[in-house]
Formats: structure tokens, sequence, C-alpha cells
């Protein structure tokens, strides 16, 4: 296999085009509904971290760490991914 090939996994996905428009319009409304319970840290080099509270007492930390195609879709298209470890607390 290519390098190229080894890359487009959406080649080997089906429908693999609409996955990101659906996933950036959940992630969208997912952080519109948080509200107050949302807040981000910038750094002085660009990077940004979102952080999301849960409703009631928090009860750890989850860290996800968006690492795959940093250049073409940025961490905000994952937002939604959050939604059950918020739920948990």
């Amino acid at each position: 296999m290519d390098m190229d090939s080894a890359y487009q996994n959406g080649t080997f996905i089906k429908d693999a085009d609409g996955y990101m428009p659906r996933w950036q319009a959940k992630a969208q409304a997912f952080r519109a509904a948080q509200g107050l319970r949302m807040g981000q840290l910038t750094s002085d080099l660009g990077g940004s971290i979102d952080v999301f509270y849960p409703k009631g007492q928090v009860r750890g930390w989850f860290v996800f760490i968006h690492g795959g195609y940093w250049m073409r879709f940025p961490p905000r298209d994952f937002s939604h991914l959050a939604q059950g470890a918020l739920a948990r607390g």
C-alpha cells in the first residue's frame, strides 16, 4: 500500500463524505447547548482548549486529545464526543 492510500481512510468507508458535515453540526449544537458550562483556554501560541463542565458535581477529569488530521479538521469539530463523559460528571 502506498503512503497516500494509507492516510485516505475515507476511501474505505461507505458515505465518508457525509461524516464531517454531520459531526460539525453535532459539535456546534453541543457547544451551543453548554452555555455557561463551557470555557475556552487559549495560549499565546494560537492553540486552544475547550473545557466542558457537568451540571452537577465534578466527579473527575476526562481529556480528549485531537491528534488526527490536525491540518484538516479543527478540534472543535469533535466537541460532541465529550457528551458521554460529561453526562457522567
